[in-house]
């Protein structure tokens, strides 16, 4: 895969949604050296424009020699991020090439600019010391195209390519500053892309104004590095920041991972349908700073969160006066700062790190977050061109040994890959975040049922009989003054009769059971608990041992046994009509699908 379809695919979503709330065809400007611009009018932005990155507005191409400029085909420059395209040619000499870039961005009042250097180290050098002046000008995006080494492109589908790389490559990196003001153009990194030195820079800047230890540190990093990359992979992991406290240091790290995510969108108050329409027409990286419960306590934005994790997730949005809702995709990548213990649907696939009020020795440098710091915009060149060298090749999807649900692993999956690429080092920081984070997180709801079966795993211990009573249970559980299901139920202990509804969600059903020769009591089956603990707690152990039982239970069995048994599964597998074969004039509909 190549840099410009790489990169044009993760950004390929954003393209065609403005266009329909712009009046007016595409004008064009065709600028000689000789002549001053004369910009056209341009119609109003829409009332809905988010600004960059997701809209780049006025598009400007600057060449540096008139015959290039006339070469350009401008007339068949269509892309759906610009509502105009206009040609600026710059004089050779830098000193009157100053004030004609001031010309440009007081009378054109571009979004974005992309400058054709001239061929050589030479022109690349004159291109970017360009594209630093138009930045402190204010321009939000600029781009420099990359031109191949050789003779010089003619063809009208190379260019419109060229430019269209480097315009998505400046609309990537711009850090938008939403409501505070005009984006901030990042000029791209002219240093060889190291992902892993890049990683370690961004490992520096966090720690600079946010305590982590060593593992929460380089989970933050890996998260923040595959949001760059999440369209390639079939799960976005959620990254929420758990805090009682709202003196915690949770809303300051969503301001960080800001400056080091592409096109972020740091919410404080929105409704699920909000964020619909927000992620169709942006897909920005959402960061919600939820310190006051107000959005993650109503079950549809609970919904969107679980179902924006995977690549087909489905959200559907009213159309206002049209009749009909429009299915968007809700696929996104999202961190979350918020107080409340989230459901299991969102905890199947997210990275939890509990966050505290800091210490007052803690050596953490609290420096201000209103705004990102130069080296924070240095870092987002430096990701994007890391990111674009990794996109580049093809990368092996290979499970390191973990111990780890299977769940799990599908949120993790992207971090492995990143952290393969970069090396030996990276795959082992991976691996012990991974082992260390991923815990089964329904354990931290009190009094939820998979803690009550976590906490019978625990007091029972590695041992179980053939048949545990339910007294038995419940005495182990409510043992000891401090225990939550001593006094679960409005200050009583918790009853059998609870017991039996809460393990009912795992299959448990009470029973009689013999624990002598003459005494019957209430309880549940030894290896029923067992497959319970290897199914929903993920215990390794009692899964071998329950197979073990399984694997005895069937061996006592008589020939006769297992052949009726046998016997029975055919019977069955005859009789059930969606195995029977289509028939032979039935065309098979995935026949000619080219696979993905």
């Amino acid at each position: 895969m190549s840099t410009m379809s790489a990169l044009m695919k993760i950004l390929e979503q954003k393209e065609h949604q403005f266009l329909e709330d712009t009046a007016g065809p595409d004008e064009v400007l065709a600028q000689a050296p000789e002549s001053a611009p004369a910009a056209p009018t341009p119609s109003p932005r829409p009332a809905n424009a988010p600004g960059l990155p997701g809209w780049a507005g006025r598009l400007t191409l600057v060449f540096y020699d008139a015959e290039t400029c006339e070469k350009f085909p401008v007339h068949k420059f269509d892309h759906p991020w610009a509502c105009w395209v206009c040609k600026f040619v710059l004089p050779p000499h830098a000193a009157a090439a100053g004030n004609r870039l001031a010309s440009l961005k007081s009378q054109h009042s571009t979004d974005t600019v992309v400058l054709w250097p001239r061929p050589g180290l030479e022109g690349k050098a004159r291109a970017l010391s360009d594209a630093a002046e138009l930045a402190a000008l204010g321009v939000p995006a600029i781009g420099i195209a990359d031109l191949p080494d050789g003779p010089v492109i003619t063809m009208a589908d190379q260019q419109k390519q060229i430019v269209q790389h480097a315009l998505a490559g400046a609309i990537f990196r711009a850090y938008p500053l939403r409501a505070q003001g005009t984006a901030i153009a990042v000029l791209p990194s002219t240093a060889p892309p190291d992902l892993f030195a890049t990683f370690k820079a961004m490992r520096a800047l966090i720690t600079r104004y946010v305590a982590f230890n060593s593992i929460e540190l380089d989970a933050v990093a890996f998260w923040c590095l595959q949001t760059w990359v999440h369209g390639e992979f079939e799960v976005a992991p959620r990254l929420i920041f758990q805090s009682s406290d709202p003196r915690a240091d949770s809303s300051r790290v969503l301001r960080v991972l800001s400056w080091l995510t592409p096109n972020p969108c740091l919410i404080s108050h929105a409704r699920a349908s909000s964020l619909v329409s927000l992620i169709a027409r942006e897909r920005p990286t959402l960061l919600l700073d939820d310190r006051a419960s107000a959005m993650c306590c109503h079950r549809d934005m609970r919904a969107l969160l679980a179902a924006g994790a995977h690549r087909d997730g489905i959200a559907a949005a009213a159309r206002g006066a049209q009749p009909g809702p429009t299915l968007t995709s809700c696929f996104a990548p999202l961190a979350a700062a918020t107080s409340l213990v989230l459901p299991q649907e969102i905890l199947t696939h997210a990275i939890v790190i509990p966050m505290s009020p800091p210490l007052m020795h803690d050596e953490v440098v609290r420096l201000s977050v209103a705004a990102p710091p130069p080296a924070a915009l240095a870092l987002r060149a430096e990701i994007h061109n890391g990111i674009l060298k990794f996109l580049e090749g093809q990368h092996e999807r290979v499970w390191p040994e973990l111990s780890i649900a299977v769940t799990a692993r599908e949120a993790w999956e992207p971090i492995f890959v990143l952290a393969k690429y970069m090396g030996l080092e990276a795959e082992e920081a991976a691996k012990n975040a991974a082992n260390s984070l991923t815990v089964d997180q329904c354990r931290l709801t009190e009094g939820s049922d998979l803690k009550l079966l976590a906490d019978v795993r625990l007091v029972l211990g590695g041992t179980i009989d053939k048949a545990v009573p339910s007294a038995t249970i419940i005495g182990m559980l409510t043992f000891g003054s401090e225990s939550y299901w001593r006094n679960c139920e409005h200050g009583k202990p918790l009853s059998p009769r609870s017991l039996a509804q809460k393990f009912a969600r795992f299959g448990l059903r009470a029973a009689t059971v013999r624990v002598s020769s003459s005494l019957t009591v209430r309880g549940f089956k030894g290896e029923d608990l067992l497959e319970a603990f290897a199914r929903y707690l993920d215990d390794q152990n009692a899964g071998a041992i329950f197979r073990d039982q399984i694997k005895e239970r069937y061996r006592k069995r008589s020939p006769e046994e297992l052949e009726a048994l046998d016997a029975r599964g055919k019977e069955i597998l005859n009789r059930a009509p969606l195995l029977d074969p289509p028939p032979g004039n039935v065309m098979d509909p995935c026949r000619n699908v080219t696979p993905v």
